[in-house]
């Protein structure tokens, strides 16, 4: 079952002051926000962890997704959250890099902002690890599905079919090394928006971000991963060269982009295929060239007027002087044989004697 979720506003990673340590892998909590059993939406979620907090607004259905860390040097693992400035009577438990952990929120009165909804239960996504660290970009409307991909074996693969279109990336593969009772993937198209991370195109690089992507896994951690796979796809239309399409993927220990192997799959009349191999899930940007445009063709100029005082030239008569003149010195040449002729006929009648 496909579960289709809209996120109206972008998550906020706190930039955290470490001193000489540094951030420790973010773990991903989702889950849905209510009071008396009423969907909270638009409302700002608020999760602590060892003195630092980490911000996210909930979407129309009340679902909420956060990205949560501490620095290498605390040993903190309790994460408390409040909803509208209300505190939530839930907590969740920090692990580094950790699975993605569902954590639904209560609050005892609505929020005064919220346009309520009834409570469906469901949303969020999963989160294997989230992104972290560095500039985050502007904030937009993000399509995020999530697939029940259920149990899976060891050394089995998780399918996760994309159903919707509007989303770039088309299927998630994951096999294990260990099996797992349930699973499930959500993948987000944050369109131009990065998110929580840096910037995907470094300085001076020629390329550009079609796509930013997070893809967040439940129950299946980044450690468990044999093999991963992501396809995704790229329309003809935004005009990028297919050889330049690479997938790119943000690190939240390095808070560096790291391009993975990406090979193109196949197209038809409206899209380029791709597929590349990632070591684990984060934060992802479809990058490119585009190509160069072609060069307009040159217009003729109006036809240029004769010079002043010149006399036009009928069409055929140069070449009607050039054919008379040619007959003339034809005639010039016969007659000039027959002259010839005459006066040596006439000499030789001269010199007879009589």
């Amino acid at each position: 079952m496909c579960t289709f979720v809209i996120i109206i506003s972008s998550m906020a990673f706190a930039a955290m002051d470490c001193g000489s340590s540094v951030s420790a892998l973010p773990q991903t909590f989702f889950g849905q926000a209510t009071s008396g059993g009423t969907a909270q939406t638009s409302a700002a979620v608020v999760a602590t962890l060892g003195g630092h907090t980490f911000s996210a607004t909930t979407d129309s259905s009340g679902n909420y997704q956060v990205d949560v860390a501490r620095c290498s040097n605390q040993t903190a693992t309790s994460v408390t959250f409040s909803v509208c400035a209300q505190s939530a009577s839930q907590t969740g438990t920090y692990s580094p890099g950790g699975e993605g952990q569902r954590v639904s929120l209560t609050i005892s009165s609505a929020c005064s902002t919220s346009s309520s909804s009834s409570s469906s239960g469901g949303g969020g996504g999963g989160g294997g690890s989230g992104g972290g660290g560095g500039g985050a970009g502007g904030t937009g409307s993000i399509q995020s599905e999530t697939i029940d991909t259920g149990q899976v074996d060891a050394g089995g693969t998780a399918v996760a079919k994309v159903s919707n279109a509007a989303i770039s990336v088309t299927e998630v593969t994951i096999t294990v090394e260990t099996g797992v009772s349930a699973s499930s993937v959500t993948v987000s198209d944050r369109g131009i928006d990065s998110g929580v991370a840096t910037n995907a195109i470094k300085a001076g690089e020629d390329k550009q971000v079609f796509k930013y992507l997070q893809i967040t896994v439940d129950k299946i951690s980044n450690a468990n991963i044999q093999k991963a796979v992501v396809k995704f796809k790229v329309p003809k239309a935004e005009g990028y060269e297919p050889a330049t399409i690479e997938l790119r993927r943000f690190s939240a220990v390095t808070k560096t982009w790291s391009s993975l192997p990406t090979s193109m799959t196949s197209e038809d009349a409206f899209h380029y295929y791709f597929e590349a191999e990632t070591p684990g899930f984060s934060i992802f940007a479809i990058v490119g060239q585009k190509k160069a445009a072609e060069a307009a063709p040159a217009e003729e100029g109006p036809p240029v007027p004769p010079a002043v005082g010149a006399e036009a030239i009928p069409e055929g008569v140069e070449g009607g002087e050039k054919k008379q003149v040619s007959i003339w010195i034809i005639a010039a040449g016969i007659a000039a044989i027959f002259l010839i002729g005459w006066l040596i006929g006439k000499k030789k009648k001269d010199n007879r004697p009589f």
